[in-house]
């Protein structure tokens, strides 16, 4: 049952593999047809600087589903290392993202402190290639109550740290972005910096349905 150790099933579609990638190579295929080209990475979220690799929509709702749901809880750093690269040049140098270093990149607050975290992850990922610091600074508030809050109550921020955040690029990062409050409220926890931007994989059209 050696053998067993040498194969791995794909994250998205099941199928059976050599342990050298996270996908399949069809499913690899799919991904990326879906990349934004360089021109329409940018969007603005209530007039905050939104930059996406590709947007989750209706007809690629299956498959965007799982491959996100196969990153909750972290996994390993070559998955999260190749989403940063193919973000790099797509963000770097487009209208919008901050042409200066002092990148400073902010991981979405874990909802379950105890486990790895996908946000922190990618975190990394940027700041390993954009060059920067990553600093893990924000916790949600009333964690542990999640399920009894309503929207609005599930998205308040507060930062832990009193590093100073004054001329510097700040960079939120998080998996997926919807309806954009988890960003906003890490943007008013950390004093509305003026140089902020919102970098995901994923943009989910609100015509999607959320689980």
């Amino acid at each position: 049952m050696d053998f067993l150790r040498f194969i791995r099933s794909c994250a998205v579609c099941g199928s059976f593999m050599p342990p050298t990638d996270w996908l399949c190579s069809h499913c690899w295929r799919f991904l990326e047809k879906e990349y934004l080209s360089s021109q329409d990475v940018f969007r603005l979220e209530n007039t905050l600087p939104h930059f996406r690799l590709f947007d989750w929509y209706e007809e690629n709702d299956l498959f965007m589903r799982r491959f996100v749901s196969s990153l909750k809880g972290g996994g390993p750093n070559f998955i999260f290392k190749r989403m940063a690269l193919e973000c790099f040049p797509r963000f770097l140098y487009t209208r919008g993202f901050p042409k200066k270093t002092n990148f400073v990149f902010v991981p979405a607050p874990s909802r379950s402190p105890n486990r790895p975290d996908h946000a922190l992850e990618l975190a990394r990922a940027f700041g390993f290639y954009f060059g920067g610091e990553v600093y893990s600074v924000l916790q949600r508030v009333s964690r542990f109550s999640q399920k009894l809050k309503n929207k609005s109550e599930r998205s308040q921020i507060q930062i832990l740290s009193n590093k100073s955040l004054k001329n510097k690029n700040v960079i939120f990062i998080d998996d997926i972005l919807t309806t954009g409050a988890t960003a906003r409220a890490a943007f008013k926890a950390m004093g509305c910096p003026k140089k902020f931007v919102i970098c995901t994989l994923a943009w989910k059209r609100l015509s999607i349905p959320t689980s």
